[in-house]
């Protein structure tokens, strides 16, 4: 599960740089005549950019959550999955 995981948050990685590159060439042609249906591609772009920035940010609290697996079931005290939960929402622990 974690290899899939970490690979599928590589790609999206991969996919964010793609979806900034793409950003900068359509903003260069706000200045130009078809500003206003740039705008809106932009808005657009902008949605799925921060789309894919939050599925980073999710799988990499989930990876990290992971990592803590050993300790919480070594201190388990029955509720694992509440634990693995709370490291995953606040990850303080």
């Amino acid at each position: 599960m974690r290899s899939l995981l970490q690979n599928y948050r590589e790609r999206t990685i991969a996919r964010v740089t793609t979806l900034r590159e793409a950003r900068a060439r359509f903003a260069a042609s706000l200045e130009g005549p078809y500003r206003e249906s740039v705008f809106f591609e932009l808005l657009s772009l902008d949605h799925l950019l921060a789309m894919h920035e939050l599925e980073v940010s999710g799988s990499t609290k989930v990876l990290e959550a992971l990592e803590q697996v050993p300790r919480v079931l070594a201190g388990s005290n029955g509720d694992q999955a509440t634990q693995l939960l709370d490291i995953m929402l606040d990850g303080s622990q």
